[in-house]
């Protein structure tokens, strides 16, 4: 994206190039229409890939304590009930009948 350099704390811009100062009347700006040319193209995107497929971030997170914190919380809230805990995949009217009735009653008070 080109860049726009205007002087803020100064009168004129004075800049070194490599054929000499340049010093550009008083309030006028550069337009910089590619900032670093061709070798900064991608070149974001490249650091931040590395930087995230990397090890650094991983050794951080194992260090920091988080994944441990993380898979005890989450082995907690797993911790069910048996009944709740087994799969079937039939049922029968008489077992869901005896199975409310005794929910409610222990909701209840046994009432």
């Amino acid at each position: 994206m080109p860049v726009i350099i205007s002087p803020r704390a100064a009168k004129r811009l004075v800049f070194e190039t490599s054929t000499g100062t340049v010093y550009m009347p008083i309030g006028a700006s550069v337009t910089v229409t590619r900032p670093g040319g061709g070798k900064a193209t991608g070149r974001f995107q490249i650091a931040y890939a590395r930087f995230f497929t990397g090890n650094l971030v991983n050794l951080s997170i194992k260090r920091s304590g988080f994944q441990q914190i993380f898979n005890s919380s989450l082995t907690k809230a797993m911790r069910l009930p048996s009944e709740v805990r087994k799969v079937k995949y039939s049922f029968s009217a008489n077992t869901l009948n005896m199975q409310a009735e005794s929910a409610i009653a222990s909701a209840f008070g046994g009432i």
